[in-house]
């Protein structure tokens, strides 16, 4: 599953466990924004004020500041009532993707998934 993958309607749900509805190619007139834009971007749905930009990930869907932010699970948008009924689980969607996990290497004491130590090494060869 890809960033460009993701669809309005869709459920995300990131490494830290938090579920989030997907919003795609919405106009937006934030507080601070003296124009409306048309922006990508997560809402928790379990009641906190919590949302995050799409463009804080790669295509990946690796959040570029926070791997608990990680988007893990991947769910289609079931019913119009989903965005709606956020706590009710039958409205959720069908599974579509799950990332697997990373394998851990410890190196001189210090724990480095394998995603990082790719983008550690690809970096250095540039």
């Amino acid at each position: 599953m890809k960033k460009s993958d993701l669809k309005t309607g869709m459920r995300v749900i990131t490494s830290f466990g938090m579920e989030y509805l997907v919003f795609i190619n919405v106009e937006t007139d934030f507080t601070r924004c003296t124009t409306k834009v048309r922006r990508d971007f997560i809402v928790n749905t379990k009641g906190e004020f919590v949302w995050n930009g799409l463009n804080n990930y790669d295509e990946n869907l690796f959040h570029i500041n926070n791997s608990k932010d990680n988007i893990d699970q991947v769910y289609s948008c079931s019913h119009p009532y989903s965005f709606t009924r956020v706590n009710d689980d039958e409205y959720k969607g069908n599974l579509l993707w799950e990332r697997k996990p990373e394998k851990i290497h410890i190196i001189d004491g210090i724990e480095y998934s394998e995603s990082s130590l790719i983008s550690i090494i690809k970096k250095a060869h540039k």
